[in-house]
C-alpha cells in the first residue's frame, strides 16, 4: 500500500490541472524540467514521490511523472504518448516490457529526481518509474469528462442505450446498437454525429488537445457481434 507522497499528492495536483486548465509547476518541477530538457526535450509538468511495503516486506517506492512532449524534437519522447495506458493507468517505464531506450528515460528520470533538494525521495530496495503523457492523459479525459452529455445526445437523437457508450480502450467511444434500422440510420449520419459529438467533447478541451481527424468512435451493432466480443463490451458498460 502506497502513502501519500512527502512533497505532494501527485494525482491530486494532476486532477487539478485537467479539472481547472492552470498549470502551476513546484520547484522541483521546474528543476526536474531543466535538468533533463536538454538530453530529451521534454518538460515535466507534475512529479511524486510515493513509499510503501511490498509483500515481501521490502520498500518500494513509485516516482510518477506527468510529462509534455509536444513540440519536442526527441523521437523516444515522443513515442511515449503513442503507447496504451499513457493517458489511463500509465506506463511502468523501467519494466523489462519497454525496450532499452525507454528505460534509459525512467532511470535517468529517478536519478535526476532523487539529487533534487527536498523532493521528497527516499531510498527503497525497488522503484517504480511511472510516466503519464500530457497529450494523452489530457484527451482521455475529454472522453470521460464529455461520456455523460455524448450519452445523452446518442440516446435522445438516435435511440441508443445510455448505458451502451462503452470505453474499453484508451480514448475511444464504443456505441453499441440494438436494431438493425438505427444501426444503418446512424452509418448515414455517421459525419453529422461526429461532428456534433466533437463539439460536445470541445467544451471541455481546457488546452485545445483535440482534433477532428484524432476523434475515435466506432458504431458496432450488437447482433453482428460474436458472444464473446460481445460479453466483454457489456461487462465495461457504465453504471447508469
Amino acid at each position: 500500500m502506497y502513502k501519500g507522497a512527502i512533497v505532494s499528492d501527485f494525482y491530486k495536483v494532476q486532477n487539478n490541472i485537467f479539472s481547472t486548465g492552470e498549470i502551476t509547476q513546484s520547484k522541483v518541477d521546474l528543476e526536474l524540467s531543466n535538468r533533463l530538457c536538454k538530453r530529451y526535450d521534454m518538460r515535466v509538468v507534475c512529479s511524486g514521490y510515493y513509499v510503501g511495503e511490498s509483500y515481501d516486506g521490502k520498500t518500494q517506492g513509485k516516482l510518477c511523472v506527468l510529462i509534455d512532449g509536444r513540440g519536442s524534437r526527441n523521437d523516444i519522447t515522443k513515442a511515449i504518448g503513442e503507447f496504451k495506458g499513457a493517458g489511463n493507468y500509465g506506463l511502468y517505464l523501467n519494466s523489462p516490457q519497454f525496450s532499452e531506450c525507454f528505460r534509459k528515460i525512467a532511470d535517468d528520470t529517478l536519478k535526476e529526481f532523487s539529487a533534487i533538494p527536498d523532493s521528497g525521495y527516499m531510498e527503497c530496495d525497488e522503484v517504480v518509474v511511472t510516466v503519464f503523457d500530457f497529450v494523452a492523459e489530457g484527451i482521455n479525459r475529454i472522453y470521460g469528462t464529455s461520456s455523460p452529455e455524448v450519452r445523452k445526445y446518442m440516446n435522445e437523437k438516435y435511440h441508443v442505450g445510455v448505458c451502451d457508450i462503452v470505453g474499453v480502450e484508451d480514448s475511444e467511444y464504443i456505441i453499441l446498437i440494438d436494431r438493425l434500422d438505427d444501426y444503418c440510420g446512424i452509418i448515414n449520419d455517421r459525419t453529422h454525429i461526429c461532428k456534433n459529438i466533437y463539439e460536445i467533447m470541445k467544451r471541455n478541451d481546457l488546452f485545445d488537445l483535440l482534433r477532428p481527424d484524432g476523434l475515435m468512435i466506432s458504431f458496432l451493432l450488437k447482433e453482428s457481434l460474436n458472444q464473446k466480443a460481445l460479453t466483454r463490451l457489456l461487462a465495461h458498460r457504465p453504471m447508469c
